[in-house]
């Protein structure tokens, strides 16, 4: 029941939730469950405007658009308040590389990572990034990216991590639990857990709340993708 439906954070069936757990809760004999409101800072993509990453040919023309959801595996997939990919908090907003600088493959975003890079002369600054997920937070990867002046991060989870008996449709879920093509891996970039503007505390209705302009977000934005994708991409 938790997982049938959509439940992104502070949305109506998440609301649904919370109350079907706390009856769950008082059904089983507790004596007392209660529903504690909190107000917290929080950002979901655009259904009518999903972030999309192109290629482009030397005339301009695209030769490529990412995927902004997993494909449909069963035929009751598809759903109104299904959640796009994205990765929260990290900044909105236009990224394109110059014509003939494309884009720097990171590995997994570390700090040897990136010095690596910096021993063999490969340019960070004002290019986009694209590092695979694992070993360390994603929210790590972006901020690692952003301090070395990267325009824009994407993220992927290499098969390599996700699909370790191969990528085949026979290989991957729904015939066995690892990650198909399509899959991409949401979540917060926010390097300090809980919410934003309430660092270390509550976020009642009427608690301290520090401005968004002081909060250390993200500038500059990061998506994830599937491997599918990743793979033309790094072609």
């Amino acid at each position: 029941e938790l997982s049938r439906k959509p439940h992104l954070a502070g949305s109506a069936r998440d609301d649904e939730l919370a109350s079907l757990i706390q009856q769950r809760l008082l059904a089983a004999g507790f004596d007392t469950a209660e529903l504690v409101p909190y107000k917290v800072l929080l950002d979901r993509p655009d259904s009518n405007n999903p972030n999309l990453i192109t290629i482009k040919d030397g005339n301009g023309e695209v030769t490529f658009t990412s995927k902004y959801k997993e494909d449909e595996l069963h035929s009751d997939d598809e759903d109104p308040d299904f959640v796009q990919a994205f990765n929260a908090y990290a900044a909105a907003g236009d990224v394109t590389t110059e014509p003939g600088t494309g884009i720097v493959y990171v590995n997994y975003g570390r700090v040897e990572d990136f010095k690596k890079l910096e021993e063999l002369g490969v340019e960070v600054a004002g290019n986009l990034v694209i590092a695979r997920y694992g070993k360390i937070f994603r929210g790590n990867k972006l901020m690692h990216a952003e301090e070395r002046n990267a325009t824009g991060v994407i993220l992927f989870s290499d098969p390599r991590d996700v699909a370790l008996e191969g990528v085949e449709p026979m290989e991957v879920y729904p015939n066995t639990f690892w990650l198909p093509g399509s899959g991409m891996q949401r979540g917060g970039t926010y390097t300090i857990k809980g919410d934003p503007l309430t660092p270390g505390w509550p976020s009642t209705e009427h608690a301290f709340r520090l401005q968004e302009e002081d909060v250390p977000l993200a500038k500059i934005p990061c998506q994830p993708i599937g491997y599918d994708d990743a793979k033309i991409i790094l072609e």
